[in-house]
């Protein structure tokens, strides 16, 4: 063979390996489609509002755990900012679950204004 054809045979061999394989596609494509996947299921309305769930459950456990000694009006009236301010209130009173002071201190603005405890009720 000339120095021309083998060179040219070299060429496509390397061009060859440099070609993805069809089964390294194909776990990409797989891997892709997974994630795709993931996606779509993380953002449905199910998944949302499992997650939703999910933080009203872990709210109430850290009323019942940390804040049990509050009067039953503000554990009341905690419940019913869950319930018409559900996200925000649920979410930040989470937040504030390692923190008694700030939380207790949180927890009684939050209830005066929303005006579900008395402005001048102390606790």
């Amino acid at each position: 063979m000339s120095d021309f054809g083998s060179s040219v045979v070299s060429l496509k061999r390397l061009k060859k390996s440099k070609e993805p394989s069809t089964s390294s596609v194909l776990v990409g494509m797989q891997g892709s489609l997974s994630y795709l996947g993931t996606i779509i299921t993380s953002s449905s309305p199910v998944a949302a509002q499992q997650r939703r769930s999910d933080q009203k459950q872990h709210a109430y456990r850290i009323l019942q755990e940390r804040d049990n000694g509050l009067p039953l009006l503000v554990k009341s009236a905690l419940l019913e900012a869950f319930r018409i301010d559900s996200e925000n209130t649920i979410e930040l009173y989470i937040t504030l679950a390692d923190d008694e002071d700030l939380r207790r201190q949180w927890v009684k603005d939050c209830l005066k204004h929303l005006h579900l405890i008395p402005k001048d009720y102390e606790f």
